[in-house]
């Protein structure tokens, strides 16, 4: 052993195993910190999306609804309109639904509520009375 060099006690060397695991854990940690921020950040972006995609079809809803309030769904214009704004989906404003619920009840389910608009309005946290 040259002069220069010293050996190490077993303290010594037992505080350098500890800092190197201290060392390795933290750089653990950063990286984990990292792939999370990231994931975070990927998260983040997809909420933002789907916002914009829920406010899209709120609006279109609304939209919807005024052209359906004002608007004769009979008349001609009204009918384009409803074609132009809800594409195949306007089927079911203009000609109605052929869904009947007759087959569950036969089969012996009960329902909660008795029309869609109450089982809608239960749904949403709307309790105000619907007709």
């Amino acid at each position: 052993m040259s002069g220069t060099e010293q050996e190490l006690t077993p303290r010594e060397r037992e505080l350098g195993a500890i800092i190197g695991a201290y060392n390795d854990v933290t750089e653990r940690l950063k990286q984990s910190h990292e792939q999370l921020r990231d994931e975070v950040r990927r998260l983040r972006e997809q909420v933002a999306a789907k916002n914009r995609q829920l406010r899209r079809r709120e609006r279109l809803a609304a939209l919807g609804e005024v052209v359906v309030r004002e608007l004769d769904a009979r008349d001609m214009p009204a009918a384009f309109a409803l074609r132009l704004v809800f594409g195949e989906m306007s089927g079911i404003l203009l000609e109605g639904s052929r869904a009947s619920n007759v087959r569950l009840l036969e089969a012996g389910m009960h329902f909660s509520s008795g029309s869609l608009s109450k089982a809608l309005a239960d749904t949403l946290g709307h309790r105000r009375a619907v007709a």
